[in-house]
């Protein structure tokens, strides 16, 4: 089963600054959108999840090294390490070409160390380099670069880089006198090979932080992306312009209860002089529309820092719709009437399920479907649905930036006197359930789909060739049809409410845990503890009290011991294609 590397991580922990992080971002989304999902990281993601097989690109932006060291060192250095061994590909702005450098040396002996100039960008100017259009395929007529200026503060020189033209390959030097002997020529940005044996697996560090975007000439955009290419990334030539948000329609099965819903809003609504509201929450500021001020501008659409976008000043807009379900011209990727028919179609095959999808908020384009639900949202919103995601949660996934992917998120309001004998830990056993039995009976054809879930709720496809509509497309199989995403929503919240409906009245019960290993991958699969000092075990299965994954302790010769491990999902992460169970730190 072949994993895609679709996910460009950045760099977000200890170190960075928050300027670095933002124009970094900014810049390879314009680059590297849609063929990549560009997307911030923590340091506990990258020493607890499961990133490497779809990482497409590592990135560390500007900031301080030492902060960077703080908190990897050690377990984060050596997955970053064997990540890039195995093919991986490493991008180092400033300080993180500092960090991903062998050595660095910096202010030796100099007892008036400039850091402090570096920290409050006083030192900082104009770079000149010259680059070597040969070694990044610009030599042609019309696209070599010759000499650049490149934002500067504080950035090195690789010492010697020129001596090492085995391993290494300059791109660019730096024009002029610099303040350090650069040894063997005055290397500013350089391309590695790490591993010879691994001749696509590319280290690229530039020495330039600031995105190339803000008040910047042509050449730093063509220098940026000639760089992604020779990594061997797919770059969007057009660059890709940064998705505008869109209005959140707000609809319900009974039309009448989306003003039920406002009325119970009324104590967190606000008004102002022209009895316009507005809900002010923990991330977002939103404004529920009047039919008389849909089309009004709101001066926050245009807020910008250096020409970026600041989503988070931006007032989101609330259309509600109290009369009829949204009309298709609102919602061209979203057909409501589909959705809705779908649900109590669906809900004739599952008795239990009643309510969930009732009441739902759509956008094409959000910031984040959970931040929206999770902070901002009250307990009668159970599902909000988009078509593109201009930021996601820690867990790394594939952004969808085009109509015809899925990306929702659905409330569960489970109450806390069931939490000891119906844990919430089975909610995501539950939704992966769910979500491969909503794809495996959605029509004729579907059934022979080969999904499965990997401990806890991961789901799997092999060879998936579905396609959706919108837009209208021939499906790769010609034994299914393309699916739509509002019936298969609808799909999955009957299947979802009726599974709860059976926890809760039954708990993790023989028929569920039948069900659930029905679709997963680990049935009798031999594993390695690394926790327990490397011990090999079997899977068995997933205790119905606590819902950890039980594994029986094999000998050298492959033989039970009689001792029986458990262990928890929110401690330990499953590396399927290893079959290694890590605990996560």
């Amino acid at each position: 089963m072949s994993v895609s590397r679709l996910n460009v991580l950045v760099y977000t922990g200890p170190g960075t600054t928050v300027d670095s992080v933002r124009h970094c971002l900014y810049t390879l989304r314009r680059l590297l959108s849609p063929n990549y999902a560009v997307t911030p990281v923590s340091e506990n993601a990258l020493l607890k999840e499961p990133w490497l097989p779809t990482c497409a690109l590592l990135v560390f932006p500007g900031g301080a090294d030492l902060g960077f060291c703080s908190v990897l060192n050690g377990p984060g250095n050596r997955r970053i390490t064997e990540y890039v061994r195995r093919g991986g590909r490493f991008l180092g702005f400033c300080a993180g070409g500092y960090y991903g450098s062998g050595r660095c040396e910096f202010e030796v002996g100099d007892p008036t160390s400039r850091s402090s100039a570096v920290a409050s960008s006083s030192g900082a100017r104009a770079a000149k380099i010259s680059v070597r259009d040969g070694a990044l395929g610009l030599e042609g007529e019309g696209t070599a670069l010759g000499e650049i200026s490149l934002y500067y503060n504080g950035g090195g020189v690789f010492v010697d880089a020129a001596a090492h033209a085995d391993s290494v390959e300059v791109l660019a030097n730096y024009v002029g006198d610099i303040d350090v002997d650069g040894g063997d020529g005055k290397a500013a940005v350089v391309y590695c090979k790490v591993g010879q044996e691994l001749p696509f697996s590319p280290d690229l560090i530039p020495n330039s932080r600031q995105s190339i975007y803000r008040r910047s000439p042509r050449g730093r955009v063509k220098f940026l992306q000639a760089c992604l290419s020779k990594l061997g990334l797919e770059v969007d030539e057009t660059e890709a312009m940064m998705p505008s948000l869109s209005s959140l329609h707000l609809s319900a099965l009974n039309p009448s209860e989306v003003d039920e819903m406002l009325h119970d809003w009324e104590d967190i609504i606000a008004r102002d002089d022209r009895g316009e509201e507005f809900i002010k929450c923990e991330n977002d500021t939103f404004h529920v529309e009047k039919k008389d001020s849909r089309w009004e501008p709101t001066a926050s659409e245009s807020a910008v820092a250096g020409g970026i976008v600041d989503y988070t000043t931006i007032v989101k807009r609330v259309v509600p719709h109290g009369e009829a379900w949204p009309d298709v011209k609102e919602t061209p990727s979203f057909h409501h009437n589909v959705f809705y028919t779908s649900l109590q179609s669906y809900r004739d095959m599952e008795p239990a399920a009643e309510e969930w999808g009732n009441q739902i908020m759509y956008g094409e384009v959000v910031t984040s479907t959970n931040t929206v639900l999770e902070k901002e949202a009250r307990d009668r919103l159970h599902s909000h649905r988009n078509d593109a995601g201009s930021r996601t949660r820690p867990r790394l996934q594939r952004l969808a930036r085009a109509p015809g992917c899925l990306i929702m998120s659905t409330v569960i309001n489970h109450p806390a006197h069931l939490a000891a004998s119906r844990p919430i830990v089975f909610l995501q056993y539950l939704a992966a359930i769910a979500t491969v039995e909503a794809v495996r009976s959605y029509g004729p054809g579907y059934n022979n789909l080969d999904l499965k879930i990997k401990w806890p709720n991961d789901v799997y496809a092999r060879d998936p060739v579905i396609t959706a509509i919108p837009p209208p497309t021939r499906c790769g199989r010609p034994s299914l049809q393309p699916f739509r995403i509002e019936r298969l929503i609808a799909r999955m919240l009957t299947l979802l409410e009726s599974l709860y409906a059976e926890f809760r009245r039954d708990g993790f019960s023989a028929a569920l845990e039948a069900r659930y290993y029905g679709h997963w991958l680990h049935t009798g699969q031999k594993v390695t503890l690394e926790a327990e000092g490397g011990v090999r075990a079997r899977v068995l299965g997933v205790t119905r009290d606590w819902g950890m994954l039980k594994a029986e302790e094999l000998d050298g010769e492959g033989r039970t011991t009689g001792k029986v491990w458990t262990l928890q999902s929110d401690e330990n992460s499953f590396d399927y294609w290893k079959g290694l169970l890590k605990r996560k730190t």
